[in-house]
């Protein structure tokens, strides 16, 4: 008849081809940047605790293990000594000043639908705030810089804008599934 038929004339070959079947699709995948404070009460200079590469690599590493993301997907863009952060002075506490740090966290996000940024960024709030995350910061981060040098206080959490994230579009290639019938040359 001249015209392929589309079903195999052999049946496949038990080596797998060398050849590609089709070039292979990108996928896009959607990253949410959030930027977050967290407050340490502490009788150390935030140049000293910048000048810890213990104590950040200790931050990062909770704060990504904790969220379940890749460390490098945590950031600190800055550290300072904080003269307006409210002090609540407890006793048997540090007295002493605040050290803030500031922070972003990158999470894989389905959509960018707004109702589903706020929920990834309500999650992870509750997860940086929660009183387990705040009790291991203070025992990883004492046990770089020394003991009883900070106490964790609860994070600076804004409510939830758009204006204040980022929303990262990045490609990759995709495997193409596996053909559905055997293509025989």
């Amino acid at each position: 008849s001249g015209k392929p038929s589309g079903d195999p004339t052999t049946s496949p070959s038990s080596s797998p081809s060398t050849e590609p079947t089709s070039l292979p699709t990108s996928a896009e995948i959607i990253v949410v940047r959030f930027p977050l404070k967290q407050l340490f009460r502490t009788s150390l200079k935030a140049s000293a605790i910048k000048s810890s590469s213990a104590a950040l690599f200790a931050f990062t590493k909770l704060i990504s293990s904790n969220l379940n993301i890749r460390q490098d997907r945590v950031s600190i863009s800055d550290i300072f000594d904080d003269t307006t952060a409210v002090r609540r002075h407890l006793q048997g506490s540090l007295d002493s000043g605040t050290v803030t740090f500031e922070y972003t966290v990158e999470l894989q996000v389905q959509n960018t639908a707004s109702h589903t940024l706020a929920a990834a960024h309500r999650d992870t709030v509750n997860v940086v705030a929660s009183s387990t995350v705040q009790a291991s910061l203070n025992v990883d981060m004492n046990s770089v810089l020394g003991e009883n040098s900070v106490e964790s206080l609860a994070p600076v959490v804004s409510d939830f804008r758009l204006d204040d994230i980022d929303v990262v579009y990045l490609r990759t290639l995709q495997p193409t599934p596996a053909p559905s019938k055997a293509v025989v040359s």
